[in-house]
């Protein structure tokens, strides 16, 4: 188990379960199959349409959180 703290009192705020080794190494194995199977990747196109709507959202983000915001992305 792993306790997350508050960075400022560490005061308890959860407990997570942690993996051991063959758990994570399992779970490599399957994030490398998944990397080298090219065929089942996003298209180049909707990889950026993606990344476009994430820079959006996070420029949204940051104008809510602090009232500011920026000309561009780019």
């Amino acid at each position: 188990m792993l306790t997350v703290v508050q960075a400022f009192d560490r005061t308890p705020i959860a407990e997570i379960e942690t993996d051991d080794a063959a758990a994570l190494e399992r779970k490599l194995q399957a994030a490398d199959r998944v990397f080298q199977d090219r065929d089942g990747w996003l298209k180049p196109h909707r990889r950026i349409a993606i990344l476009r709507k994430l820079a959006a959202l996070m420029e949204g983000l940051h104008v809510r959180t602090t009232g500011e915001g920026t000309a561009s992305l780019g």
